[in-house]
């Protein structure tokens, strides 16, 4: 039996009967109205999900957590207890990213980034505004979707990620109520369906976690008997389903209209930081600009000139350890030059020479120059999507110095041994044709102060193995020069992930006004 989210007549048994009035309209004398949060869209709806005071009170901790993975934990143990808040949470994906979220870490780790914007408009509108939902209903509907979710992971096979995922649609099972508690109409049995993430299962073969949910809902609708083994796991169910009732309707005076306040200053204060981060970035890129035209001139002339004359003295000299030596000057001569040449590029990249070309040939000819580095060290390269052509039009000659420097970045984080994976994709960024290029590696990841100065050409740390030169700033500055976007996020399962949008015509060019020092960000 497939798990049904539209099942009303099930989800009516499964209070006591409590659900069966949700379409009921009349209020009674000793309901209490509360806070919402901000619409979401199902299908042509705008549904207002309720805000209770218990979760307005940890989300005024959590946006100010400024670790990103901090933040993901902590969001993970509230949209666990908040069922609402878990829907509200994939009412703000796009649909795509919906319907890959299985679990609820997976919600937390899209949520944690965009958590502020999101709520803003909790900020922006008055109180009167709300619309009046029922408090004693809404800890109805949480307790008894608490109750499936706690009797499903409890009925789950013993594998941890069907236990989670079991977890997660028992909580999903009470989409429908939430919706309902919404003043205006619901949306349709169909925009229901189009909405949810797609995780129902044919009733032809159920997953684990789907079956699990499914007999948690008979089990606590009345619909199945208990056996012996099930009935404490029923028992504790029943008792959780009370104590969240009674957890939802706390009172902690005046906690979503802080929240609110809050969410209002630190927008405020992101504005203000973004404002200035362009603003000294372009006196960077200013004061770059100069100091590379005076060491082009004034340095590079020396730097010739000693390359030049340890070429000479290689000719001549036969000692194997002076050959070194000079060999040595060469190199680290060439090494400035280089490093000249790359201040140039970021402060002012010169113009693009656009034409048509196989990015899928292209990236397929830097794993091939790679090979030798990668087999080395032992790292394993793995790519998709470079099977068929993928034409782009782009400059050539910038765009592949731009992905040899992602990638030798990845292979020298790892060190040794290790697996990069190159994944590219025909995608749509804001309605504009693009193709997504994904570098992920499995080393030491990116700690939160260099994930903030990563593509910043001005911040020279390393950090955990991770060089951070010119190599990923230029690769960012050629990228946005194309009017693409680049992002850096460290997964859960570990390592360092990388994205590199690329439009693939060239008159949808627009260079992004994105300083460096802030860029990296978890897509």
């Amino acid at each position: 039996m497939a798990l049904e989210y539209g099942n009303a007549a099930a989800q009516s048994r499964l209070g006591g009967g409590v659900f069966c009035c949700l379409h009921d309209s009349a209020r009674g004398v000793d309901e209490m109205s509360m806070h919402v949060l901000p619409a979401i869209h199902v299908g042509r709806m705008r549904p207002r999900l309720p805000l209770s005071a218990r979760s307005a009170e940890r989300l005024l901790g959590i946006v100010l957590i400024p670790s990103l993975r901090r933040r993901r934990r902590r969001l993970r143990q509230l949209l666990a207890r908040d069922p609402a808040l878990l829907v509200w949470a994939l009412g703000n994906l796009a649909p795509a990213r919906r319907a890959r979220c299985r679990r609820l870490s997976s919600v937390a780790q899209v949520m944690a980034e965009p958590l502020i914007a999101w709520l803003m408009p909790l900020a922006q509108s008055a109180r009167t505004d709300e619309p009046v939902i029922d408090e004693a209903r809404c800890a109805e509907v949480a307790g008894a979707a608490s109750a499936v979710a706690v009797l499903a992971a409890k009925l789950a096979p013993g594998e941890n990620a069907a236990t989670h995922e079991a977890y997660f649609l028992g909580l999903l099972h009470s989409v429908r109520n939430w919706l309902e508690l919404s003043p205006g109409k619901s949306p349709s049995e169909r925009e229901l369906l189009r909405w949810l993430p797609e995780i129902c299962t044919d009733e032809a073969d159920p997953s684990p976690s789907s079956a699990a949910a499914t007999r948690a809902i008979a089990l606590l609708s009345g619909e199945a008997r208990a056996t012996d083994e099930e009935q404490p796991l029923l028992d504790f169910a029943r008792r959780r389903r009370a104590q969240e009732k009674k957890d939802w309707r706390v009172c902690s005076p005046g906690a979503a209209g802080k929240l609110a306040a809050l969410v209002r200053r630190l927008a405020r204060l992101e504005d203000l930081e973004t404002a200035f981060q362009r603003t000294l970035h372009r006196e960077k890129l200013e004061s770059l600009r100069q100091l590379a035209y005076g060491a082009s001139h004034e340095i590079n002339n020396p730097l010739a000139n000693i390359s030049a004359r340890a070429q000479s003295l290689l000719k001549e000299e036969t000692s194997p350890e002076n050959r070194r030596r000079l060999a040595a000057i060469k190199t680290q001569a060439h090494r400035a030059h280089e490093m000249i040449a790359d201040m140039m590029l970021f402060s002012r990249p010169p113009a693009l020479h656009v034409e048509r070309l196989d990015l899928a040939e292209l990236l397929a000819e830097l794993v091939a120059e790679l090979a030798e580095q990668s087999a080395a060290q032992g790292t394993r390269v793995v790519s998709r999507g470079l099977e068929r052509p993928l034409t782009i039009e782009a400059d050539p000659v910038q765009l592949q110095v731009a992905l040899q420097a992602l990638l030798r970045n990845s292979l020298e984080a790892i060190g040794q041994g290790g697996e990069i994976s190159i994944t590219v994709r025909r995608v749509a960024r804001q309605g504009t044709p693009s193709i997504a290029i994904d570098v992920q590696d499995n080393g030491p990841g990116i700690s939160d102060d260099a994930m903030r100065h990563l593509f910043d050409p001005f911040y020279s740390g390393r950090e955990a193995g991770r060089g951070l030169g010119f190599g990923l700033s230029k690769c960012w500055r050629i990228v946005t020069e194309h009017g693409g976007a680049m992002s850096a996020s460290n997964p859960a399962t570990g390592g360092a992930h990388f994205r590199v949008l690329l439009p693939r015509r060239a008159a949808d060019l627009s260079a992004a006004e994105t300083p460096p020092s802030s860029p990296a960000q978890t897509e």
